[in-house]
């Protein structure tokens, strides 16, 4: 058990690393969880994880976007839970189901609005890894689902139409490891409808695509290539065309 402030974290195994639901810091956006991590062995290979959170009312340390809000009472405490294999049969390494609910913290019909909803969110990771000849090369397929139970109302979130938006999001991964000793290389592709609201690495109503190459020249400096490129799913009302994003990185990290 951990308690304080710290860093929650449960991705997909790739190099453009990324989760649907629960990833504190990811590339240059760092956040943090205020409160309790729980960790606690349910099975002879399976381990569950609870996390209870603390919401301010200006808000928590992690991504979440609007219309989610903290002003009500109700909202001051969130859970996260997951149940994760701790071991895996043949080439899957990661089995993962995570469940993310916030009590009173859904503005369905926009902040000034009084009325609240439960938000809550069920996401399945899950990854397998397969040796390419016998230099230590590795291929892994990594993949995530996701669904949001509540949504808000289109209009709540600046799409024409009068009922809820859709919530559902997805992310898949294709990376090769070792292709030279310590050199890595992957992609990315995921999209997230407008009533996924929770994910660090993924906007609402957004579709991305990122290719990361990645050297490790030691176990505390690593060097980081990114290429991404995103667009808006659906046109939001009164603009004229999607946005559209591309960027372009290239980064050391030092550890120390």
């Amino acid at each position: 058990m951990r308690a304080g402030r710290f860093h929650t974290s449960f991705k997909i195994p790739a190099v453009p690393d990324k989760s649907l639901d629960r990833n504190d810091a990811s590339n240059f956006n760092l956040g943090w969880t205020d409160g309790v991590h729980l960790t606690v062995p349910v099975h002879e290979h399976w381990r569950a994880h609870l996390v209870g959170q603390f919401n301010s009312r200006q808000g928590n340390g992690n991504t979440t976007r609007p219309p989610l809000d903290f002003s009500d009472t109700g909202s001051r405490a969130s859970v996260f839970a997951a149940l994760e294999a701790s071991e895996n049969p043949g080439p899957v390494i990661q089995r993962m189901l995570a469940l993310t609910w916030m009590p009173d913290s859904l503005a369905t019909e926009g902040v000034a609005s009084e009325q609240r909803s439960d938000y809550i969110t069920v996401t399945v990771k899950t990854a397998a890894a397969w040796p390419l000849g016998h230099t230590g090369t590795r291929l892994i397929a990594a993949g995530e689902v996701g669904h949001a139970i509540n949504r808000p109302n289109r209009t709540t979130v600046g799409l024409t139409g009068d009922h809820e938006v859709s919530g559902n999001g997805f992310q898949a991964g294709l990376s090769l490891y070792d292709i030279r000793p310590n050199h890595h290389l992957g992609l990315v592709y995921g999209r997230t409808q407008a009533g996924w609201l929770i994910s660090n690495d993924y906007r609402n109503n957004d579709e991305l695509a990122e290719l990361r190459y990645q050297h490790r020249f030691n176990p505390d400096l690593t060097m980081e290539i990114r290429y991404r490129w995103r667009r808006e799913l659906e046109l939001p009302a009164d603009t004229h065309r999607p946005r559209r994003d591309r960027d372009f990185y290239i980064r050391a990290t030092l550890r120390f």
